[in-house]
């Protein structure tokens, strides 16, 4: 779930069928609440600790469109090896399974 250039996970759902996300960063405490079908509702805690992530966004949004695991496989290594030429750096960069074809940074 991603909203003002901020990623969320889901963390519970509540008694009118809501459910209620944090957000991905660890230590963070940016929480909302959406609807059933995931339309924002509210901010239940809107302090992050660092700053929007347009760019995990956009590659969430793109690897959560795909669902094929060759093509997923084939994305994922093409946009880290992107990701790293455009910021120069040597170290590997791990995507995080969230379910069986969804991605984040």
């Amino acid at each position: 779930m991603s909203h003002e250039e901020y990623l969320y996970r889901f963390d519970r759902r509540n008694a009118d069928d809501g459910k209620f996300w944090r957000c991905l960063q660890d230590g963070c405490q940016g929480r909302i609440k959406t609807d059933a079908n995931d339309v924002f509702i509210e901010f239940c805690n809107n302090s992050h600790k660092h700053p929007r992530d347009p760019d995990g966004v956009a590659v969430k949004e793109i690897v959560t469109m795909l669902d094929h695991p060759v093509l997923l496989d084939f994305v994922l290594l093409t946009l880290t090896r992107a990701f790293r030429f455009a910021i120069r750096i040597d170290s590997p960069i791990h995507f995080k399974r969230i379910d069986s074809n969804r991605f984040v940074l």
